[in-house]
Protein backbone atom coordinates (compact mmCIF):
# COMPACT_ATOMS: atom_id res chain seq x y z
CA UNK A 1 0.00 0.00 0.00
CA UNK A 2 1.90 3.01 -1.00
CA UNK A 3 1.51 6.19 0.96
CA UNK A 4 -1.41 7.95 -0.85
CA UNK A 5 -3.70 5.27 0.19
CA UNK A 6 -3.10 5.12 2.94
CA UNK A 7 -3.96 8.82 3.59
CA UNK A 8 -6.96 8.47 2.03
CA UNK A 9 -8.09 5.34 3.98
CA UNK A 10 -7.25 7.62 7.31
CA UNK A 11 -9.24 9.68 6.19
CA UNK A 12 -12.26 8.36 5.98
CA UNK A 13 -11.88 6.81 9.18
CA UNK A 14 -11.68 10.37 10.84
CA UNK A 15 -15.14 10.86 9.20
CA UNK A 16 -16.59 7.91 10.02
CA UNK A 17 -16.20 7.95 13.74
CA UNK A 18 -16.91 11.99 13.64
CA UNK A 19 -20.33 10.94 12.58
CA UNK A 20 -20.84 8.43 15.01
CA UNK A 21 -19.99 10.88 17.82
CA UNK A 22 -22.46 12.91 16.81
CA UNK A 23 -25.26 10.47 16.53
CA UNK A 24 -25.17 8.98 20.21
CA UNK A 25 -26.19 11.87 22.34
CA UNK A 26 -29.33 12.48 20.17
CA UNK A 27 -30.24 8.55 20.45
CA UNK A 28 -29.72 8.78 24.39
CA UNK A 29 -31.54 12.10 24.63
CA UNK A 30 -34.53 10.34 22.57
CA UNK A 31 -34.59 7.50 25.01
CA UNK A 32 -34.74 9.75 27.79
CA UNK A 33 -38.02 11.50 26.84
CA UNK A 34 -39.37 7.96 25.66
CA UNK A 35 -42.44 7.54 28.55
CA UNK A 36 -42.56 3.76 30.23
CA UNK A 37 -44.39 1.43 29.23
CA UNK A 38 -45.89 1.05 32.66
CA UNK A 39 -47.56 4.27 32.79
CA UNK A 40 -51.21 4.96 31.97
CA UNK A 41 -52.20 7.27 29.69
CA UNK A 42 -54.48 10.23 30.41
CA UNK A 43 -57.91 10.87 29.40
CA UNK A 44 -59.10 14.21 28.79
CA UNK A 45 -62.82 14.62 30.22
CA UNK A 46 -65.31 14.53 27.59
CA UNK A 47 -66.26 17.92 26.23
CA UNK A 48 -70.07 18.65 27.60
CA UNK A 49 -69.55 16.45 30.59
CA UNK A 50 -71.35 17.27 34.12
CA UNK A 51 -67.64 16.25 36.20
CA UNK A 52 -65.82 19.36 37.02
CA UNK A 53 -62.75 19.00 39.32
CA UNK A 54 -61.60 22.42 40.54
CA UNK A 55 -58.26 23.35 40.96
CA UNK A 56 -55.83 22.61 44.01
CA UNK A 57 -56.37 25.31 46.36
CA UNK A 58 -59.74 26.32 44.98
CA UNK A 59 -63.40 25.72 46.44
CA UNK A 60 -66.85 25.68 44.79
CA UNK A 61 -68.43 28.98 45.11
CA UNK A 62 -71.65 28.92 47.79
CA UNK A 63 -74.30 31.52 47.70
CA UNK A 64 -74.89 32.44 51.45
CA UNK A 65 -78.96 31.60 52.42
CA UNK A 66 -81.03 34.90 53.12
CA UNK A 67 -80.79 34.15 57.17
CA UNK A 68 -77.32 33.90 56.76
CA UNK A 69 -76.29 37.51 55.47
CA UNK A 70 -75.12 38.63 59.21
CA UNK A 71 -72.30 36.59 60.76
CA UNK A 72 -70.25 37.61 63.77
CA UNK A 73 -66.57 37.02 62.18
CA UNK A 74 -65.54 39.82 59.07
CA UNK A 75 -64.61 43.64 59.50
CA UNK A 76 -65.95 46.36 61.87
CA UNK A 77 -69.01 47.48 61.80
CA UNK A 78 -70.08 51.19 62.53
CA UNK A 79 -72.92 51.29 64.18
CA UNK A 80 -72.59 54.61 65.38
CA UNK A 81 -73.03 56.03 61.73
CA UNK A 82 -75.88 54.06 61.01
CA UNK A 83 -77.74 55.02 64.11
CA UNK A 84 -77.88 58.56 62.69
CA UNK A 85 -80.43 57.49 60.90
CA UNK A 86 -82.77 56.44 63.98
CA UNK A 87 -82.18 58.64 66.53
CA UNK A 88 -84.54 61.19 65.68
CA UNK A 89 -87.60 59.00 66.04
CA UNK A 90 -85.49 57.72 69.47
CA UNK A 91 -87.19 58.95 72.31
CA UNK A 92 -85.30 59.44 76.33
CA UNK A 93 -88.88 57.99 78.06
CA UNK A 94 -89.09 59.35 81.88
CA UNK A 95 -92.20 58.02 83.78
CA UNK A 96 -93.71 59.23 87.43
CA UNK A 97 -96.02 57.57 89.90
CA UNK A 98 -99.07 59.31 90.92
CA UNK A 99 -97.24 61.68 93.40
CA UNK A 100 -94.77 62.51 90.78
CA UNK A 101 -91.93 60.81 91.98
CA UNK A 102 -89.75 59.71 89.38
CA UNK A 103 -90.30 55.65 88.57
CA UNK A 104 -88.16 54.83 85.65
CA UNK A 105 -86.23 56.03 83.03
CA UNK A 106 -85.81 54.09 79.38
CA UNK A 107 -86.29 54.59 75.86
CA UNK A 108 -88.93 54.27 73.51
CA UNK A 109 -88.77 55.04 69.69
CA UNK A 110 -91.83 56.51 67.66
CA UNK A 111 -93.68 54.19 65.43
CA UNK A 112 -96.03 56.55 63.79
CA UNK A 113 -96.01 60.13 62.70
CA UNK A 114 -98.81 61.38 65.37
CA UNK A 115 -96.79 60.41 68.56
CA UNK A 116 -97.42 56.83 68.80
CA UNK A 117 -94.43 54.91 70.24
CA UNK A 118 -93.35 52.01 71.49
CA UNK A 119 -91.35 50.59 74.32
CA UNK A 120 -90.84 48.08 77.05
CA UNK A 121 -94.34 47.69 79.50
CA UNK A 122 -91.54 47.03 82.51
CA UNK A 123 -91.18 51.06 81.98
CA UNK A 124 -94.49 51.99 82.54
CA UNK A 125 -95.81 50.22 85.66
CA UNK A 126 -97.33 51.39 88.04
CA UNK A 127 -97.24 54.73 86.23
CA UNK A 128 -99.45 57.96 86.39
CA UNK A 129 -97.79 60.13 84.24
CA UNK A 130 -94.51 60.14 81.61
CA UNK A 131 -92.52 62.68 79.40
CA UNK A 132 -90.68 61.58 76.30
CA UNK A 133 -87.78 63.61 75.11
CA UNK A 134 -86.24 63.71 71.69
CA UNK A 135 -82.68 64.62 70.54
CA UNK A 136 -83.70 67.72 69.70
CA UNK A 137 -84.93 68.94 72.85
CA UNK A 138 -88.14 68.70 72.31
CA UNK A 139 -90.53 67.40 75.11
CA UNK A 140 -94.22 65.70 74.79
CA UNK A 141 -96.52 64.98 77.22
CA UNK A 142 -97.50 61.43 77.42
CA UNK A 143 -101.48 60.99 77.19
CA UNK A 144 -100.99 57.23 78.34
CA UNK A 145 -101.30 53.49 77.27
CA UNK A 146 -103.03 52.42 73.93
CA UNK A 147 -102.19 48.68 73.97
CA UNK A 148 -100.13 46.21 76.34
CA UNK A 149 -98.86 43.54 76.24
CA UNK A 150 -97.76 42.24 79.64
CA UNK A 151 -96.49 38.63 78.55
CA UNK A 152 -94.10 40.07 75.97
CA UNK A 153 -93.50 43.12 77.84
CA UNK A 154 -94.86 45.75 74.95
CA UNK A 155 -96.65 48.75 75.27
CA UNK A 156 -98.21 51.84 72.76
CA UNK A 157 -97.90 55.11 74.27
CA UNK A 158 -99.38 58.44 72.75
CA UNK A 159 -97.38 61.02 73.14
CA UNK A 160 -99.25 64.45 72.96
CA UNK A 161 -97.64 66.01 69.43
CA UNK A 162 -98.63 68.91 67.56
CA UNK A 163 -96.57 68.64 63.95
CA UNK A 164 -95.76 64.91 62.59
CA UNK A 165 -92.67 63.13 63.93
CA UNK A 166 -90.15 60.96 62.56
CA UNK A 167 -90.88 57.65 63.24
CA UNK A 168 -89.14 54.02 61.75
CA UNK A 169 -91.25 50.93 60.90
CA UNK A 170 -89.48 47.73 62.20
CA UNK A 171 -88.40 45.06 59.62
CA UNK A 172 -90.35 41.60 60.15
CA UNK A 173 -88.50 40.37 57.51
CA UNK A 174 -84.99 41.40 58.24
CA UNK A 175 -82.53 38.39 58.33
CA UNK A 176 -80.40 37.32 61.27
CA UNK A 177 -79.07 34.42 62.76
CA UNK A 178 -76.80 33.00 66.04
CA UNK A 179 -73.84 35.07 66.44
CA UNK A 180 -74.77 38.39 64.56
CA UNK A 181 -74.16 41.54 65.61
CA UNK A 182 -76.80 43.61 67.02
CA UNK A 183 -76.57 47.26 68.64
CA UNK A 184 -79.41 48.96 70.82
CA UNK A 185 -80.12 52.68 69.93
CA UNK A 186 -80.45 55.20 72.77
CA UNK A 187 -81.14 58.45 73.10
CA UNK A 188 -78.04 61.21 73.09
CA UNK A 189 -79.87 62.77 76.47
CA UNK A 190 -79.26 59.44 77.74
CA UNK A 191 -75.60 58.86 78.66
CA UNK A 192 -73.15 59.69 75.58
CA UNK A 193 -71.35 56.16 75.85
CA UNK A 194 -74.12 54.11 75.95
CA UNK A 195 -76.31 55.50 73.31
CA UNK A 196 -75.02 52.56 70.95
CA UNK A 197 -74.80 49.65 72.84
CA UNK A 198 -73.54 46.48 71.02
CA UNK A 199 -73.82 43.07 71.62
CA UNK A 200 -74.52 39.89 69.36
CA UNK A 201 -77.48 37.34 69.08
CA UNK A 202 -77.11 33.90 71.34
CA UNK A 203 -79.86 31.89 70.55
CA UNK A 204 -83.63 32.60 69.26
CA UNK A 205 -86.66 31.31 71.53
CA UNK A 206 -90.15 31.13 71.28
CA UNK A 207 -93.38 30.32 73.26
CA UNK A 208 -96.97 30.46 73.07
CA UNK A 209 -96.16 34.83 73.30
CA UNK A 210 -93.94 34.45 70.72
CA UNK A 211 -90.11 34.69 70.25
CA UNK A 212 -87.60 36.57 71.14
CA UNK A 213 -83.61 36.69 70.87
CA UNK A 214 -81.65 36.12 73.48
CA UNK A 215 -77.97 37.77 73.86
CA UNK A 216 -74.60 37.58 74.15
CA UNK A 217 -74.07 40.54 76.46
CA UNK A 218 -76.88 42.43 77.95
CA UNK A 219 -77.32 46.18 77.46
CA UNK A 220 -77.68 49.08 80.00
CA UNK A 221 -81.07 49.69 81.84
CA UNK A 222 -81.62 52.85 79.56
CA UNK A 223 -81.75 50.78 76.64
CA UNK A 224 -84.60 49.42 77.75
CA UNK A 225 -87.52 49.83 75.49
CA UNK A 226 -84.89 51.25 72.94
CA UNK A 227 -84.57 49.88 69.07
CA UNK A 228 -82.46 47.14 67.90
CA UNK A 229 -80.92 47.07 64.62
CA UNK A 230 -78.67 44.75 62.62
CA UNK A 231 -75.57 45.33 61.02
CA UNK A 232 -77.59 46.53 57.95
CA UNK A 233 -79.46 49.23 59.69
CA UNK A 234 -82.73 47.25 60.10
CA UNK A 235 -84.86 47.44 63.17
CA UNK A 236 -85.40 44.28 64.06
CA UNK A 237 -87.52 44.74 67.77
CA UNK A 238 -86.68 46.34 70.97
CA UNK A 239 -85.41 45.46 74.18
CA UNK A 240 -87.86 44.27 76.70
CA UNK A 241 -87.39 42.11 79.90
CA UNK A 242 -87.81 38.40 79.85
CA UNK A 243 -88.51 36.50 83.14
CA UNK A 244 -87.63 33.09 83.79
CA UNK A 245 -87.16 31.07 86.77
CA UNK A 246 -88.05 34.53 88.66
CA UNK A 247 -85.06 36.47 86.82
CA UNK A 248 -85.53 39.28 84.38
CA UNK A 249 -82.91 39.44 81.62
CA UNK A 250 -82.62 41.77 78.48
CA UNK A 251 -83.95 40.25 75.02
CA UNK A 252 -84.85 41.07 72.02
CA UNK A 253 -88.64 40.85 71.19
CA UNK A 254 -88.94 40.65 67.47
CA UNK A 255 -90.85 42.91 65.46
CA UNK A 256 -93.79 40.56 64.45
CA UNK A 257 -94.86 40.25 68.04
CA UNK A 258 -96.21 44.21 67.96
CA UNK A 259 -98.60 42.85 64.95
CA UNK A 260 -100.89 41.72 67.64
CA UNK A 261 -100.68 44.35 70.00
CA UNK A 262 -101.25 47.08 67.75
CA UNK A 263 -104.46 44.77 66.45
CA UNK A 264 -105.92 45.67 69.91
CA UNK A 265 -105.50 49.46 69.45
CA UNK A 266 -109.31 50.92 68.59
CA UNK A 267 -109.32 53.77 66.41
CA UNK A 268 -111.57 55.84 68.66
CA UNK A 269 -109.66 54.61 71.69
CA UNK A 270 -108.35 57.31 73.90
CA UNK A 271 -104.58 56.95 75.87
CA UNK A 272 -105.19 56.05 79.50
CA UNK A 273 -103.06 55.35 82.77
CA UNK A 274 -104.03 52.71 84.95
CA UNK A 275 -103.03 54.92 88.27
CA UNK A 276 -104.70 57.96 88.66
CA UNK A 277 -102.87 61.06 89.71
CA UNK A 278 -102.96 62.26 93.00
CA UNK A 279 -102.15 65.80 94.71
CA UNK A 280 -98.59 66.02 95.09
CA UNK A 281 -97.10 67.57 98.35
CA UNK A 282 -94.68 70.28 98.47
CA UNK A 283 -91.10 69.16 97.69
CA UNK A 284 -88.45 70.36 99.69
CA UNK A 285 -85.40 71.96 98.23
CA UNK A 286 -83.38 74.95 96.55
CA UNK A 287 -86.77 75.25 94.42
CA UNK A 288 -89.10 78.16 95.46
CA UNK A 289 -92.74 76.38 95.35
CA UNK A 290 -94.49 78.01 92.30
CA UNK A 291 -97.22 80.05 93.68
CA UNK A 292 -100.32 79.16 91.20
CA UNK A 293 -103.64 81.52 90.80
CA UNK A 294 -106.47 79.10 90.49
CA UNK A 295 -109.04 81.43 90.10
CA UNK A 296 -110.65 80.77 86.44
CA UNK A 297 -113.63 80.30 85.14
CA UNK A 298 -115.90 77.18 86.77
CA UNK A 299 -117.84 74.93 85.08
CA UNK A 300 -120.91 75.35 82.84
CA UNK A 301 -123.66 76.04 85.88
CA UNK A 302 -120.75 75.21 89.05
CA UNK A 303 -119.60 78.69 90.35
CA UNK A 304 -115.87 78.05 91.94
CA UNK A 305 -112.48 78.47 91.02
CA UNK A 306 -110.58 75.64 89.23
CA UNK A 307 -108.73 73.34 91.04
CA UNK A 308 -105.45 71.20 90.79
CA UNK A 309 -105.33 68.20 91.53
CA UNK A 310 -101.99 67.50 89.97
CA UNK A 311 -99.04 69.75 90.53
CA UNK A 312 -95.57 68.32 91.29
CA UNK A 313 -92.32 70.49 91.85
CA UNK A 314 -89.77 71.28 89.21
CA UNK A 315 -86.75 69.59 90.20
CA UNK A 316 -83.69 71.72 90.27
CA UNK A 317 -81.54 70.44 87.31
CA UNK A 318 -78.74 67.85 87.90
CA UNK A 319 -76.47 70.21 84.36
CA UNK A 320 -77.42 73.34 86.21
CA UNK A 321 -76.50 72.30 89.76
CA UNK A 322 -72.64 70.89 88.25
CA UNK A 323 -72.15 74.39 86.45
CA UNK A 324 -69.24 76.05 86.76
CA UNK A 325 -71.12 79.17 87.58
CA UNK A 326 -74.54 79.11 89.66
CA UNK A 327 -77.28 78.98 87.73
CA UNK A 328 -80.23 80.68 88.88
CA UNK A 329 -83.62 82.68 87.46
CA UNK A 330 -87.06 83.40 87.65
CA UNK A 331 -89.99 82.84 84.81
CA UNK A 332 -93.30 83.28 84.33
CA UNK A 333 -95.15 80.47 82.22
CA UNK A 334 -98.66 79.89 81.31
CA UNK A 335 -100.37 76.35 81.22
CA UNK A 336 -103.73 75.86 79.16
CA UNK A 337 -105.78 73.63 80.66
CA UNK A 338 -108.20 71.14 78.29
CA UNK A 339 -111.77 70.22 79.21
CA UNK A 340 -110.46 66.94 80.46
CA UNK A 341 -107.97 68.37 82.68
CA UNK A 342 -104.61 67.50 81.09
CA UNK A 343 -102.65 70.42 80.23
CA UNK A 344 -102.74 71.29 76.33
CA UNK A 345 -99.93 73.54 75.97
CA UNK A 346 -97.32 75.12 77.94
CA UNK A 347 -95.57 78.69 76.87
CA UNK A 348 -92.69 80.80 78.64
CA UNK A 349 -93.70 84.10 79.24
CA UNK A 350 -91.11 85.27 80.76
CA UNK A 351 -87.84 83.38 80.51
CA UNK A 352 -85.18 82.29 83.84
CA UNK A 353 -82.28 83.62 81.15
CA UNK A 354 -81.32 79.95 81.14
CA UNK A 355 -82.50 77.27 78.48
CA UNK A 356 -81.93 74.33 80.77
CA UNK A 357 -84.07 76.03 83.67
CA UNK A 358 -86.61 77.14 81.36
CA UNK A 359 -86.52 72.70 79.77
CA UNK A 360 -86.87 72.03 83.72
CA UNK A 361 -90.07 74.29 84.22
CA UNK A 362 -91.87 73.23 81.39
CA UNK A 363 -91.07 69.87 81.39
CA UNK A 364 -92.39 69.74 85.61
CA UNK A 365 -95.77 71.81 83.95
CA UNK A 366 -96.88 69.38 81.15
CA UNK A 367 -97.56 67.11 84.29
CA UNK A 368 -99.84 69.24 85.81
CA UNK A 369 -103.54 67.98 86.04
CA UNK A 370 -106.55 70.29 86.77
CA UNK A 371 -110.22 68.66 87.79
CA UNK A 372 -112.32 67.99 84.78
CA UNK A 373 -114.46 70.85 83.02
CA UNK A 374 -114.41 73.84 80.41
CA UNK A 375 -111.07 75.25 79.33
CA UNK A 376 -109.01 77.20 81.55
CA UNK A 377 -105.69 78.89 81.61
CA UNK A 378 -103.07 79.78 84.47
CA UNK A 379 -99.68 81.73 85.00
CA UNK A 380 -97.48 79.90 86.99
CA UNK A 381 -94.18 82.00 88.54
CA UNK A 382 -91.24 79.55 89.06
CA UNK A 383 -88.16 80.21 91.00
CA UNK A 384 -85.31 78.21 90.65
CA UNK A 385 -81.78 78.75 93.08
CA UNK A 386 -78.99 76.28 93.34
Amino acid sequence: MNKSRLIFFLAVLGIVVGIERCNSPKTTQLTALKPAASAAPTIPPKRGSSLSIPPLNSSPLVSPAPSAVLTQAGPAIDFAKTAERITPSVVALSVFDASGKLLHNGTGFFISDDGRFVTSRSLVDGGANAVAKTADGKIYNVSGILAEATPMDLAVLKAEVKERVPFVSPNKMAPFEAGARLAAIGSPLQRRENMVAQTSIAGRKSDANGEWLELTTPVPGESLGAPVINARGEVLGLVTLQREDGVAVNVVRMASALDPVFARIDKRAKPVWKVAAAPASPAEGPLQKPKVPLAGPGQPGQPGKNRLIYSPTPAYPTEARHSFFPVKGTGRFRIRFGSDGRAQDVQVVQSTRSQTLDSAAVEALRKWKAAPGQEWTANVPITFQP
